[in-house]
């Protein structure tokens, strides 16, 4: 007879070699939590608001277990500059949380895309303004509390 294992949950991607796995109950994911924040025009630089709103999510991402961040452009300007500018406003924000939860860098994942994603329309300032920003999305390990 085979052994078994029981598992509450395996990480994506990873095998397990000559066990069969029964899950001992269904393990609920843990609500995703999103929070954008917005650069200026043609900028990876974070301003005070910016600043403030990651200030204010950091005790919550001590508990996270994954945080990813997404940045992104508006539609002004060449693909490929967008694409840099979208990377660098995904890294000044992963700068910054690791300064403010240094613990978190396990949990986190960075994408940029500057052609992508728009949540508003590029056609008004107001849209565009939208579109500059780095999208944080997180789920909090609620079973582990500080």
């Amino acid at each position: 007879m085979r052994p078994v294992a029981l598992v509450d949950s395996i990480a994506e991607g990873e095998a397990l070699v000559g066990t069969t796995v029964r899950p001992a109950s269904p393990v609920p994911r843990p609500a995703a939590q999103k929070l954008s924040v917005q650069f200026p025009f043609a900028s990876a630089r974070l301003g005070p608001a910016a600043r403030d709103a990651l200030r204010g999510i950091a005790p919550q991402l001590g508990q996270a277990t994954e945080v990813r961040l997404s940045g992104r452009t508006d539609s002004t300007g060449p693909a490929a500059a967008n694409d840099v500018l979208a990377k660098d406003r995904a890294e000044a924000v992963r700068r910054e949380l690791l300064a403010l939860v240094p613990g978190i860098a396990p949990a986190l994942t960075v994408e940029a895309q500057g052609a992508c994603c728009f949540i508003e329309s590029n056609d008004r300032a107001e849209g565009r303004a939208r579109n500059r920003r780095v999208d944080i999305v997180y789920r909090l390990d609620l079973d582990d509390p500080p």
